[in-house]
């Protein structure tokens, strides 16, 4: 691939915070869409909070923290 690794709106902790607008949380890191998601299963990681970066009422990011 190209390094990147898109996360879909919806899918996942990360897109359903992207497309709600809202603060998620993932109890599964396995069950994560992408290379994100390997990626902390891999590292031991159980769970994600996802909180969105709205400025002026659209998304600019989502912060994700694993643990």
């Amino acid at each position: 691939g190209d390094g990147h690794d898109f996360i879909e709106r919806g899918q996942g902790t990360l897109g359903r915070a992207a497309f709600t607008g809202v603060p998620m949380v993932g109890e599964s890191a396995a069950s994560e869409p992408g290379l994100v998601g390997a990626a902390a299963t891999a590292a031991g990681l159980d769970a994600v909070v996802a909180v969105p970066v709205l400025h002026d009422g659209r998304l600019r990011a989502v912060v994700a923290w694993y643990f």
